[in-house]
């Protein structure tokens, strides 16, 4: 994502607490935004939406899409949870009640 960003943007600051995160066992996650026209987001919505419902190529499709509109991005922070679902945390996880 920080390479999607604006040139202004200093990712040196943003890496290091990214990795701090990560080296903690939490996934990150970095939020950023875009201001669109609303001429563009109609022209775009049109080519993802028939990316999306595409029969072949989809995911391929639908990265070209993306990649129209995620670049020269606003990061406006991130934030990082404990992965309930990590091997190692597999002790938290409870089966579903037995219904009989």
């Amino acid at each position: 994502m920080l390479e999607r960003a604006n040139k202004s943007f200093d990712a040196k600051i943003m890496n290091e607490q990214l990795s701090t995160y990560a080296q903690t066992g939490l996934r990150t996650l970095v939020l950023a935004k875009k201001d669109l026209s609303s001429a563009f987001f109609k022209t775009w919505l049109t080519k993802w939406n028939k990316a999306c419902a595409s029969l072949g190529d989809r995911d391929e499709k639908m990265a070209e899409a993306a990649a129209e509109v995620e670049f020269d991005l606003d990061i406006v922070g991130a934030t990082a949870i404990e992965d309930a679902l990590q091997v190692s945390r597999s002790h938290r996880i409870r089966p579903p009640p037995s219904f009989h």
